[in-house]
């Protein structure tokens, strides 16, 4: 389908669009823009600039951002379609993190490639200091999420977390599809996701009422806080500016 076709089922779409700084970046732009997202970037432009490392000898690291204030680096390969909405990315894309994450953390520095030789130095630099405490490899991409991408991803989590440098580090993968993307951004504009009726059971609740909607404290069981969570993941925050918590 086409992008305007895909914008009826995916209306993170047309605020997209809305983005034009990214043009410039042509089939990266989607990537730059889901990775933003992801990590609640308001300035999408400089972020775009300072984090963008495609490039033929990138060594698959297409976007590198590293935050020693947030304690986490970023690692993303994107891929961009003509056809949006196909049923699977290419899992060779989602692998070829698994390239990525040899030469940032593994290989010989003094054969890094220059144009990622820096991310390489700092990142190791920040694992060494412990100031890095998450590394995130994402693969961005205009089509579904998929098993297939899912194995690919979880064999990469296996692989960096055994590495010595990472030793403590938490390791993680997103695969950052359309249906992904779309959640990110309902999140981002405070749309409540959570709409069916949940039964919770609670020994005491105290209501606070409000103009257009009430709020009610109570205490909960953890184990069905989990439950909701393993069921409907960030989506279950949607609205909820503690998030973070």
């Amino acid at each position: 389908m086409t992008i305007d076709q895909a914008a009826n089922s995916f209306s993170f779409i047309n605020d997209f669009k809305l983005h034009t700084e990214l043009v410039q970046f042509g089939d990266n732009a989607l990537p730059l823009y889901a990775s933003a997202l992801y990590l609640d970037m308001d300035d999408f432009a400089s972020f775009a600039s300072n984090s963008l490392t495609d490039d033929p000898a990138d060594k698959k690291a297409d976007i590198i951002y590293i935050s020693e204030a947030d304690s986490l680096a970023y690692v993303a390969q994107g891929y961009s379609a003509q056809q949006w909405g196909q049923p699977t990315a290419p899992a060779n894309k989602a692998s070829d993190l698994n390239t990525a994450a040899a030469w940032l953390l593994q290989a010989d520095i003094n054969t890094v490639p220059p144009v990622i030789k820096s991310q390489a130095q700092m990142l190791r630099k920040c694992l060494t200091d412990q100031s890095i405490s998450r590394i995130i490899f994402a693969y961005a991409h205009n089509a579904c999420i998929s098993p297939t991408v899912k194995v690919e991803l979880d064999t990469l989590q296996t692989m960096v977390g055994g590495l010595s440098l990472c030793q403590g580090v938490t390791i993680e993968t997103v695969e950052l599809g359309l249906q992904s993307i779309q959640e990110l951004y309902l999140n981002s504009t405070g749309i409540i996701q959570v709409t069916e009726e949940i039964d919770l059971e609670s020994d005491g609740v105290i209501e606070v009422p409000g103009n257009n909607w009430d709020s009610f404290v109570l205490t909960l069981n953890g184990e069905v806080l989990r439950k909701l969570y393993e069921t409907h993941k960030s989506a279950l925050f949607s609205a909820n500016l503690r998030d973070f918590l």
